[in-house]
């Protein structure tokens, strides 16, 4: 990329002032929110996002030989003018502060571009700090799924364009131990892992005969989709998702040993196993067990006996 770039001008001899913008800029020496090298500068409102650190670099100018005054500045490490900044010149502010000395409405949103190899292929606006709640659905190319960059996981604080790649989909990912306690099935990535973190805090502890609960929290990292979860449960037991907060009694299917669910990336689930009562044998009162089973097999044989004679008797009549 060439020098002399700004979010406004690039190399200006003339004069700047009362603009607002909110700039990604990137190129060689002098690089500027408002300007690369700019001269007259007043009154200017910035959000900057500078994409190289190289001579002459600054959140309002990369550099400025005339008069600056008034100048404003939010979100960004680097100085104002080459690096340095000034009261009343040249200065940073915060994010509410901009929005107040602004009414341009420019600060308010962000926006967000989304590119396929180069190509864009969808296009947000959101609102200053908010977040990506859902990424676009990219078909499948020879075999491979695409995979959106890990910064589509932060806070939107800047316009900004969001890539990818395409990579060889892993479907199952397994925690550590041997046999795995959680399996997760999905469309990841040959790098992601499952994590599984015990939410005790999830739960309400066990009434005195219960089963102690289990709770965990699952997440895979830069995962967008829905995880179908198996968990190496032999009882039963009722399932339950924790959502803004609150438990929510779901239904769960059986694979062997595993129970089955789906849920939401990073959501945190609740299992209460049944706790059967034992099965009793119910006797008359007084008759202790042996005397039960020594009276009851004493039957068998006296039916036993009968059968015999009887059948004896009819070989005679015979």
């Amino acid at each position: 990329a060439g020098d002399y770039a700004g979010g406004v001008v690039g190399l200006s001899r003339g004069a700047v002032q009362s603009c607002s913008a909110m700039a990604n800029v990137s190129g060689g020496n002098y690089l500027g929110g408002i300007a690369g090298l700019g001269h007259d500068l007043r009154g200017c409102l910035v959000m900057p996002w500078l994409e190289k650190k190289t001579e002459f670099l600054g959140s309002v100018a990369g550099d400025a030989d005339g008069e600056v005054a008034g100048n404003r500045y939010c979100e960004s490490t680097v100085g104002g003018v080459n690096g340095f900044s000034f009261a009343g010149k040249a200065e940073p502010v915060s994010y509410e502060e901009l929005l107040t000395l602004s009414d341009s409405g420019v600060f308010r949103e962000c926006l967000v571009t989304f590119a396929v190899e180069g190509e864009t292929w969808e296009v947000l606006r959101l609102p200053f700090g908010g977040r990506i709640e859902t990424l676009p659905a990219v078909p499948e190319k020879d075999g491979k799924a695409w995979r959106w960059d890990e910064e589509a996981l932060q806070p939107v604080r800047r316009t900004m364009t969001i890539g990818g790649r395409y990579v060889t989909p892993v479907t199952t990912l397994a925690t550590a131990e041997d046999p795995p306690l959680f399996l997760a099935e999905g469309v990841f990535s040959e790098r992601q892992r499952l994590r599984a973190e015990p939410a005790p805090e999830a739960a309400a502890p066990a009434a005195e005969g219960e089963a102690d609960p289990i709770a965990y929290t699952l997440d895979v990292e830069g995962y967008f989709g829905t995880l179908t979860v198996r968990m190496r449960e032999s009882r039963e037991g009722s399932l339950f998702l924790l959502n803004d907060g609150e438990l929510q009694p779901r239904d769960y299917g059986r694979d062997g040993s595993y129970i089955v669910f789906p849920m939401k990336n990073g959501g945190t689930f609740v299992f209460r196993p049944e706790t059967r009562p034992r099965l009793k044998l119910l006797l008359p009162l007084g008759i202790p067990c042996a005397a039960a089973a020594a009276a009851a097999a004493a039957g068998l044989l006296i039916r036993r006996r009968k059968k015999r004679r009887a059948g004896e008797r009819d070989q005679r009549d015979e």
